[in-house]
């Protein structure tokens, strides 16, 4: 699943979304034409790409982004954010047809979430732009991706990690038709329950964690080598050539739920990147979207390597 074998950090190329992210706390969701009071607004620097590629950066590896941002203001907290986490911009394209990309999170008092999101100049990225990163995919040691961008963007760098022989992770969110092409370039699929069901036209809403053993499997012999569906608090489970097994979860006091699944798949790309197997690469995995959830905000919420490594020792110590 990947070459790498040297004791060196690893080096992981994100190819993926950046916006700026507007959060606010409130009670419930508002009914048509209701006003509701919320608070606690905060603006951050967010996106599946960015969050992945920092929570690799702080996982310990070496980070290369591939995006696109708009020609505003609102670039500069990417360029910063990128700066302060020593990610590599060498393939940061901007673009004047859009603006930078915007998400707004609504957070609710258990700690779950809504997000709406305008992906704008992250819609400009394109299979073209991905051939401009060829040389700095061929000496990573693994691809991390998602659907925030165009298929077409996604597939390439797939194709391209392949072609190195790079081990390949597409992270399906959010979950849109048109992922059948993707087949036979992604070494590990990476849904949470409720994607991975509507990835095979299940309802979302009728989907449990319970069900995801059964997904996986389907999901395995659609095409995908490995299959991991994350279930929260539940942990994951995993469908690869050894069968399917369930993860036990690392269980913490939700504060805010927000970008726990990107870190998860960072957290996953550094630990399969570093040779680990894929149990405990999962293993580790859970330990980082789980303390992603202790704090609120996504990037000011990842959390480092000793952190992450000492919720693995406390949480699955007594299984080794």
């Amino acid at each position: 699943m990947t070459r790498h074998t040297k004791k060196t950090a690893p080096t992981i190329t994100v190819v993926g979304s950046f916006t700026v992210d507007m959060m606010m706390r409130i009670p419930r969701l508002p009914v048509y034409g209701e006003t509701l009071l919320g608070s606690s607004f905060l603006q951050a620097p967010g996106g599946k790409g960015a969050n992945q590629a920092v929570a690799c950066a702080r996982l310990g590896a070496n980070v290369n982004y591939v995006g696109v941002l708009g020609m505003d203001s609102m670039a500069e907290a990417a360029l910063e954010l990128f700066r302060q986490e020593g990610i590599g911009t060498e393939c940061l394209f901007r673009t004047d047809e859009a603006a930078t990309g915007v998400g707004f999170v609504l957070q609710f008092p258990d700690g779950n979430n809504v997000c709406l999101t305008d992906m704008a100049a992250n819609q400009h990225l394109s299979a073209d732009m991905v051939d401009r990163a060829a040389s700095l995919i061929e000496e990573s040691d693994a691809v991390l991706t998602c659907l925030e961008i165009p298929t077409d963007a996604a597939l390439r760098s797939m194709e391209l990690a392949r072609k190195h022989g790079v081990c390949s992770i597409l992270n399906p969110a959010p979950a849109i038709a048109g992922i059948e092409k993707l087949k036979g370039h992604v070494d590990v699929l990476t849904p949470n329950h409720v994607e991975a069901a509507a990835l095979l036209n299940i309802d979302p809403d009728a989907a449990t964690s319970a069900d995801a053993v059964a997904i996986a499997r389907t999901l395995r012999e659609e095409g995908f080598p490995a299959v991991i569906i994350t279930c929260g608090e539940d942990g994951a489970v995993i469908a690869d050539g050894c069968g399917e097994m369930k993860v036990l979860g690392a269980k913490v006091q939700a504060v805010d739920t927000t970008g726990a699944g990107d870190t998860f798949n960072a957290a996953l790309a550094v630990a399969i990147a570093e040779g680990k197997p894929l149990a405990e690469a999962v293993m580790f995995a859970n330990c980082a979207g789980a303390l992603a959830c202790m704090k609120v905000g996504c990037v000011a919420a990842i959390p480092y390597r000793d952190e992450v490594e000492e919720r693995f020792r406390s949480t699955y110590s007594a299984m080794n």
